[in-house]
């Protein structure tokens, strides 16, 4: 009962479901069996504490009938701390924890319904007075820490069991990425964002020279921002393979009709786990970043249908509003802070 106690309450129900979804047939059944003993923890710890305490006050009642009384103390004492407690501890707790567990459990469970009885109130008054029993998750700073402890630098100084263990341990880059992804949650895209002031932009009435070209592959982007006069006055977002096939040098934008895409919009604050979802929907890969959001909208609701597909209806919808652009988000610069680039 000692043993069992101690082996019993010492196994995590996150390693039991981690064993359950990972390990072998075998495990899996085992995890199973225990599963169901450790639903009522409290019941179970009170049925193995009476069984206990039972055979122990048993045991010197029987040496005494036996033996003399100073032999009964001996060899209660000394049975009791090795073969009632050393052994069955150290057998429970040791590799073969989850076997022993699973193996005793029909034991078990016939116990905790016939000390029903005794051990069912105190473990409802247990529940009430300390809880129940929660189930064990990680906070995402002790993820980044298990994370950190599973890398193959980490591993190196520790032995484990070549056989067992085949396979474990993290590269570096692996375990940064995991823990940048991590972060991912609590990151904002105003901390990743390109400064707008710094960002290479179009304007829609420039004239499409061979230099225009060979400036646009010389910087390698697949989008960039277009605006018409004032670059605070964005009108779409422009991706260089519409323009693939043309070979109107001197004509602008506007006079090729060139199609735009809509761009996103968003906060400084917003998540960048958020932006990509919106990203994953495929509509854009640039979002635009700024606090006046309704504002810069406005340039696009007189019609959404014709703002996606026509330069001229981007054009007459922009209105005077002296919009704030504070940056640009690209799909690129949410991969690149979710691996840590």
């Amino acid at each position: 009962m000692s043993g069992l106690t101690v082996g019993y309450l010492s196994i995590d129900d996150l390693i039991l479901e981690l064993k359950t979804k990972t390990g072998s047939e075998d495990e899996k059944h085992q995890c199973k069996q225990i599963k169901e003993i450790l639903e009522k923890r409290h019941l179970l710890l009170v049925t193995l504490l009476v069984s206990n305490a039972a055979a122990m006050e048993t045991l010197p009642l029987c040496l005494n009938e036996i033996v003399t009384e100073v032999l009964a103390v001996l060899i209660s004492v000394t049975a009791v701390l090795i073969f009632g407690e050393i052994i069955p501890q150290a057998l429970c707790t040791g590799p073969s924890q989850f076997q022993i567990a699973a193996a005793v459990a029909p034991v078990t469970y016939c116990l905790m319904w016939m000390e029903g009885i005794i051990a069912y109130p105190i473990s409802k008054v247990l529940d009430c007075v300390l809880g129940e029993h929660c189930v064990t998750r990680y906070k995402n700073s002790d993820l980044k820490a298990l994370i950190e402890l599973h890398s193959q630098n980490a591993l190196l100084g520790i032995e484990l069991d070549p056989v067992q263990n085949e396979g474990m341990g993290l590269y570096p880059e692996q375990a940064h990425m995991i823990q940048c992804a991590i972060d991912s949650s609590s990151k904002t895209v105003g901390k990743i964002m390109k400064n707008y002031a710094l960002v290479k932009k179009i304007d829609a009435n420039q004239p499409l020279t061979k230099e225009f070209f060979e400036d646009l592959i010389k910087e390698g982007y697949s989008r960039y921002p277009v605006y018409k006069g004032d670059p605070k006055k964005i009108i779409g977002i422009l991706l260089v393979k519409r323009l693939l096939g043309f070979k109107s040098f001197g004509k602008t934008l506007m006079e090729l009709h060139v199609k735009l895409r809509k761009p996103l919009v968003c906060k400084p604050d917003k998540k960048i786990n958020d932006i990509l979802m919106e990203f994953k929907k495929g509509k854009s890969h640039m979002a635009i970043i700024t606090n006046q959001i309704a504002e810069f909208k406005k340039n696009f609701e007189a019609d959404k249908n014709a703002c996606q597909n026509s330069m001229l209806n981007f054009s007459e919808m922009m209105d005077d509003s002296n919009i704030e652009i504070l940056g640009i988000v690209t799909l690129e610069d949410i991969v690149e802070a979710l691996i840590g680039g």
